[in-house]
């Protein structure tokens, strides 16, 4: 935690060696990006999909093997 520790690690723990703290290690086998653009943008184009039936085009999307 000495490694990781920063000072505003501290609006939650006192310091490093607080012993309520916990250190998880995640190691992901995939990832998945989304590139939209923008919440309103993407909403209108839902409603217009709905009106018209057709798929919203509402961005990219991509996914990759870690």
């Amino acid at each position: 935690m000495e490694q990781l520790w920063e000072k505003t690690d501290e609006a939650w723990w006192d310091s490093a060696q607080d012993p309520e703290i916990r250190l998880i290690t995640v190691a992901p086998d995939e990832a998945e990006l989304w590139d939209s653009p923008g919440k309103m943008v993407a909403v209108a184009k839902m409603v217009m999909s709905a009106i018209t039936g057709a798929k919203p085009d509402v961005g990219d999307n991509a996914k990759v093997e870690l």
